[in-house]
């Protein structure tokens, strides 16, 4: 299984092109377990929270793997795309508690994704009762391209709106997919 993460600082357009890629390329997606947390729990949230958050995200992904390995019985390879991943939980604990503990350390450096879609700043930012740093999304998003680069991450910066951003994501998941 290919697994492919989109990330990117907050209302970059994860949620839309995870949903619209798994729907092109006819596969699997997994959703943010922050947002399904947080509305269940409420926006107030403390660092163990962020961690349940990280461990019920990692769980999600497992689930749908092994979905699509019961669900996939041909030899042809299939694509999971993730709302959201590591990166996105390193630069939040970063930034709200300045520091990451050891064990997520660990499982930042071992959880491997294939390819990453890095979604560009570029969106007009839309308010939601879980956002919170609209004003800090051109700089968060210099983090995630610092974080990128430090584990040799192979990604592509996503821009665009609209047609424009699906039809980038789509360019770039297919050029990757011609280099495997």
């Amino acid at each position: 299984m290919i697994k492919i993460a989109i990330t990117g600082t907050e209302s970059t357009g994860k949620t839309t092109i995870a949903k619209q890629l798994a729907d092109y390329f006819k596969t699997i997606w997994v959703e943010e377990y922050a947002r399904i947390y947080l509305n269940t729990f409420g926006k107030n949230y403390s660092e163990k929270d962020v961690w349940k958050i990280i461990k019920g995200q990692i769980e999600l992904e497992k689930e749908k793997e092994k979905e699509n390995n019961n669900n996939n019985n041909n030899n042809t390879f299939s694509i999971l795309f993730t709302d959201t991943d590591t990166t996105v939980f390193k630069i939040w604990l970063e930034n709200a508690y300045q520091r990451c503990p050891d064990w997520f350390l660990t499982l930042y450096e071992t959880h491997h994704y294939d390819f990453y879609l890095l979604m560009k700043p570029d969106l007009i930012w839309e308010y939601d009762e879980l956002r919170e740093h609209s004003e800090m999304r051109g700089e968060l998003h210099e983090k995630y391209i610092d974080e990128l680069n430090k584990k040799k991450a192979n990604y592509v910066i996503i821009e665009g709106v609209g047609k424009m951003r699906l039809d980038n994501a789509i360019d770039a998941v297919e050029k990757y997919l011609q280099t495997r």
